[in-house]
């Protein structure tokens, strides 16, 4: 996999309290790219939506990322992932992975 022109984002903290996602994206649409994006040590965490390390709510695509650290989403009924959230129909997660610690209700 060529990631020489990836980013990495070290430590990124985002604790949400109520109806709010907790992820770097909370929604990428159907035309949407995220590529070659490593998280490291990253701490998510939401009590009321979904949680995840790159994107909550996926309609696009995800190529090539990965993730590290600890993702949490209380009890409410929203999935969280270590990549993704949710991945919708017509989302796609291609060559990607996660270490990260995922705690919640739907994982």
């Amino acid at each position: 996999m060529e990631t020489r022109n990836g980013h990495t984002l070290k430590g990124v903290k985002r604790v949400v309290v109520g109806d709010d996602s907790a992820s770097l994206f909370h929604i990428i649409d159907e035309s949407s790219v995220v590529q070659h994006l490593h998280l490291t040590d990253v701490n998510f965490s939401s009590s009321g939506y979904y949680a995840s390390g790159v994107v909550s709510d996926n309609f696009g695509r995800v190529v090539g990322c990965s993730v590290s650290g600890t993702i949490a989403c209380g009890n409410t009924g929203y999935p969280c992932g270590g990549i993704v959230g949710y991945n919708n129909s017509s989302g796609r997660v291609i060559a990607c992975y996660s270490t990260a610690s995922v705690n919640g209700e739907y994982r």
